[in-house]
């Protein structure tokens, strides 16, 4: 109901918006601090030689933990992209029925390929935090207007959502390669 939604989007707005936004934030503060010509690939390491060994262990497994929930989260949402989203809506369309043990083998085929693709990515990009810096440049920029969108429009549609979400990325896409 519309009292449980308003409440879901304060608390979404004050409990979950600061920690999103404090990696931002800590990069900003990088930015500003950090001397001229400072390698970010190193970041994690230099920092952990200037601190002491259980807040440098702290740091790390901090760093690990993230990258390790990004790219389940990545290599999960692209499988079920691949497998659920599209293949399953070519076969529905067809009018073939799909059994659940096929359900299955399609969803471990999505997770192979997307591994694949993102393993060839990876040795493209050098550094593993310019992957991940890619992959949420254009998360973010296809997301978050439209997720904005819906949260104060009464009037959005699907429609709006999915050309905002395309517009979005497309802008986050080309402005990455300008750079």
């Amino acid at each position: 109901d519309a009292k449980t939604a308003k409440t879901s989007m304060l608390l979404g707005i004050f409990i979950a918006v600061p920690f999103l936004a404090l990696p931002g934030m800590i990069g900003m503060a990088a930015g500003l601090y950090l001397p001229e010509g400072f390698n970010p690939s190193t970041l994690f390491y230099d920092v952990t030689q200037m601190v002491p060994a259980w807040a440098g262990v702290l740091l790390l497994l901090g760093a690990m933990s993230t990258i390790m929930s990004a790219t389940s989260a990545y290599l999960f949402g692209a499988a079920m992209n691949a497998s659920h989203d599209i293949i399953l809506n070519i076969c529905k369309s067809k009018g073939i029925e799909v059994k659940d043990s096929t359900k299955i083998w399609l969803s471990r085929l999505g997770v192979l390929i997307a591994g694949i693709i993102g393993v060839i990515f990876a040795i493209k990009v050098p550094g593993i935090i310019s992957v991940w810096l890619t992959g949420l440049y254009i998360c973010t920029g296809g997301l978050f207007m439209p997720f904005m969108a819906c949260w104060f429009s009464k009037r959005m549609n699907t429609q709006g959502a999915l050309a905002g979400v395309i517009v979005g990325t497309i802008t986050s896409f080309c402005w990455m390669l300008a750079e």
